[in-house]
């Protein structure tokens, strides 16, 4: 028994590595070629094993990269508006046997840095989901890359009339309200463009996506049809509780439909209550 004990925790200590922190040279880059999202950084694929097959995850989530499902290190967004700093990452390279934590510095250094900057908004687009018949106030806040020296904010010219009915953007803070209560009935999906200003006058944009959240406040839209000639009607004021009358039949067949009844705009389960005079 003793033995079998120690051959097991022999095996498990073989098969699964303790999760140690290893260190990978530090990367420097020049942000301004990075200009875009979905750019190469850098190639993992092949570094650690070259032939032997593995993936890699990063710990958390970065605002400024990402993994390809290729072990490639990407850019989420452009790096031109970032000025000089450092972001610390933390890989795991997981093979089917035991996994590997890293440790990677990344270093922007860019010069000139204010001059000629180019501004962003830190996300684009923005999503945000609201309750439908309510109003909201600041309920979300609009930013730039702390790198932007100066910059205003506005509904672009580009929106339809009823965005500027709906909604203000402050333009010194950014931060967006609703004017009236939203329907998801009427709009379930709305769409904005938001136009920002550096202190060079230079436009820059992003959209905010915002989904109605159906708050199951409209009863439904039901019709009844009686394919049958021989139905009558007797009491349809409610259309959950309807009364009918079979006054005359002669036929033989069997699963004959005498009723279809046809239901839109169903938030939750209903009862409904047909009753039948033969």
């Amino acid at each position: 028994m003793i033995s079998l004990l120690i051959f097991f925790i022999l095996f498990i200590s073989s098969t699964y590595s303790i999760h140690h922190l290893h260190s990978l040279p530090s990367i420097n880059i020049n942000p301004n070629n990075y200009p875009k999202s979905d750019l190469l950084l850098h190639d993992f694929r092949y570094q650690f094993h070259p032939t032997y097959p593995y993936h890699c995850i990063l710990q958390t989530e970065s605002k400024y990269f990402y993994l390809n499902r290729s072990c490639q290190l990407l850019t989420r967004t452009s790096l031109k508006q970032l000025c000089s700093f450092n972001i610390t990452l933390i890989l795991e390279i997981i093979f089917p046997k035991n996994t590997t934590v890293y440790e990677i510095i990344i270093n922007l250094n860019q010069t000139n840095c204010n001059k000629n900057q180019l501004c962003q908004f830190e996300k684009n687009p923005y999503r945000i989901k609201l309750k439908e018949n309510e109003i909201y106030k600041n309920f979300l806040h609009i930013k730039t890359f702390s790198s932007c020296l100066s910059s205003n904010y506005l509904l672009s010219s580009t929106n339809s009339k009823k965005n500027f009915d709906y909604f203000f953007l402050n333009s010194s803070t950014g931060y967006l309200s609703l004017l009236y209560p939203l329907d998801y009935e009427s709009i379930p999906t709305w769409k904005l463009v938001i136009q920002g200003h550096d202190i060079h006058h230079i436009p820059f944009y992003t959209y905010v996506i915002i989904d109605v959240d159906d708050m199951n406040d409209c009863s439904p839209l039901l019709s009844w049809n009686f394919p049958l000639q021989i139905i009558q009607i007797i009491n349809d004021t409610d259309s959950f509780n309807i009364e009918i009358s079979i006054y005359e039949i002669n036929l033989e067949q069997k699963n004959i439909i005498i009723a279809n009844l046809i239901a839109s705009d169903l938030d939750s389960s209903l009862q409904f209550n047909l009753k039948i005079n033969s």
